[in-house]
């Protein structure tokens, strides 16, 4: 059962349904095309019918839910043609803030990417899933800061919670959160000694690398994975 919480809101259970869901989501404890219902929320959640419902009709506006007949909603597929459409926007637009760092970089920068890169290497170490997919996407989050471009800005902080869906599926890749580790630390190297290019193609490199791999494993219809994408 929910707990009552001091927030400046108007249903704050509401809101703890939808960052429930959202995390339930995000690391796949609702897989895709799972179907949810209104009352069955409800009842877990010991709550009355209509913030589940609240919190759902915003994950749908999110693209995290589809609604289904008779009220009911679905959580969305993810299919390859959406994961490759999203790795090639991430490269345009990271690879865009990269090229501005000489023009505009946040105080820290350089600091916040090691201490990324130090935080994933820890959680990798110690098995902690859920921590290295969130620090993942955060060293990218610090790279897409760099962009002076408010309409960039947006659009990556758009995808940012699709991208926590996709960098689950990523950290289930044999040795991936290794490789991971070693092209997050060529990417800020060459940041830092100011190969600005370099490090595009670093960071271009990473992403293709991690395509790659995820299109091998969902063609392997003995991994988790090909059971988790659709075509």
């Amino acid at each position: 059962v929910l707990r009552m919480k001091k927030k400046d809101t108007a249903n704050p259970l509401s809101d703890e349904v939808y960052t429930a869901l959202k995390k339930k989501i995000l690391d796949f404890d609702l897989v895709p095309g799972q179907l949810l219902m209104v009352q069955e929320q409800a009842n877990i959640f010991g709550i009355s019918r209509t913030p589940v419902r609240e919190a759902m009709v915003r994950l749908r506006e999110e693209d995290m839910l589809v609604e289904a007949t008779g009220g009911k909603f679905r959580v969305s597929q993810i299919t390859w043609s959406f994961i490759r459409d999203l790795f090639d926007a991430r490269m345009v637009l990271e690879g865009h803030a990269i090229e501005n760092i000489k023009n505009y970089r946040p105080e820290h920068f350089l600091e916040d990417l090691y201490q990324s890169i130090e935080a994933l290497k820890y959680n990798v170490e110690n098995d902690q899933v859920y921590e290295s997919f969130v620090e993942d996407n955060h060293f990218h989050q610090i790279i897409a800061s760099c962009s002076n471009n408010s309409i960039m800005k947006d659009l990556l902080k758009n995808l940012g919670d699709h991208q926590l869906r996709i960098r689950f599926l990523a950290v289930q890749l044999p040795g991936r959160m290794i490789h991971t580790i070693r092209e997050h630390t060529e990417i800020y190297q060459a940041i830092k000694d100011g190969k600005y290019e370099d490090a595009v193609d670093k960071l271009h490199n990473h992403l293709n690398e991690s395509l790659q791999e995820l299109d091998k494993s969902r063609k392997n219809p003995m991994s988790i994975i090909s059971n988790l994408i659709k075509e």
